[in-house]
């Protein structure tokens, strides 16, 4: 997949803020355990939108189940 600099990374997104509907804290735990990949410019975090895209595509698909009526 080929992006430009400006597309590929993002800064962490502020309070209320989301990229792929992952909160802030959210992307910081995801971070941690190792699923998407964070970069620090200076002190600007930059988040690595193809590491989220990849993330949320390997995620199971949901169930919806209908409800009795």
């Amino acid at each position: 997949m080929s992006h430009t600099i400006a597309t590929r990374f993002a800064p962490m997104p502020r309070a209320g803020e989301r990229i792929q509907g992952m909160s802030r804290s959210a992307l910081y735990l995801q971070a941690a355990a190792g699923h998407i990949v964070l970069k620090k410019y200076g002190t600007t975090v930059l988040v690595d939108v193809e590491s989220v895209v990849n993330y949320v595509s390997a995620l199971p698909d949901a169930t919806i189940k209908r409800a009795a009526a």
